[in-house]
């Protein structure tokens, strides 16, 4: 009898054991699942390709938010006007504890006038828009590739200085490149030094941001 009595006793040792195990198990589910997170919209008023985005914003962005536990980007888009992309979206996932942490993060870049947040579908109120740049878009219109890139590289070498952000889209018929900076009126004055000898067309753009 004393050894089953022993037996008996282990194995409800065991089955205590077990009990706290999946006991553990089911709050650690249980408190993921409860974890809050905010569905967060970074729209930037200025277009950039997809590669421009990754190396500026999406790349360090990722690491610094792996680093501090802030969340993850979801996903990225450049909505289309009349004149090809005119901004930039950047989807977030974030920890709803770790909303002013991402918000100290941005502080680390620059972004155009018109720039704000959208936190679970609503514009977020306390930063509001922000941003300082300004941009020109300068459309290339009835150009060869080659002399279209050949343009872009000098006109490029001689705002060096003079932008925080380029980039350029090709579309059906025309390229569009997009010059961004504190000063839009120095850049502006040796862009349109081209447009006598080239096919360009030179305007500002927007600083608030186009509602799709």
């Amino acid at each position: 009898m004393k050894k089953v009595y022993i037996y008996c006793t282990l194995i409800f040792l065991l089955t205590g054991i077990l009990a706290g195990c999946s006991s553990k198990q089911e709050k650690s589910v249980s408190e993921q699942e409860n974890s809050q997170t905010l569905e967060v919209t970074l729209k930037i008023n200025m277009p950039l390709n997809f590669e421009d985005l990754e190396e500026i914003y999406e790349y360090p962005m990722t690491e610094y938010m792996e680093e501090k536990k802030i969340g993850e980007i979801t996903g990225d888009g450049t909505p289309v006007g009349d004149f090809g992309p005119y901004a930039t979206d950047i989807e977030f996932t974030i920890n709803e504890d770790k909303l002013t942490a991402f918000k100290t993060m941005l502080e680390d870049y620059s972004f155009p006038q018109g720039s704000y947040l959208v936190i679970d579908q609503e514009k977020d109120q306390e930063l509001g828009e922000f941003g300082n740049l300004l941009g020109i878009r300068i459309i290339f219109n009835e150009i060869e590739m080659n002399q279209m890139k050949e343009i872009y590289t000098e006109l490029t070498e001689e705002l060096d200085g003079l932008y925080w952000y380029n980039t350029i889209y090709q579309l059906d018929t025309s390229w569009v490149v997009y010059y961004y900076g504190e000063s839009i009126e120095s850049i502006k004055q040796i862009v349109e030094e081209w447009q006598d000898s080239t096919h360009i067309s030179v305007s500002n753009m927007p600083t608030v941001l186009l509602e799709e």
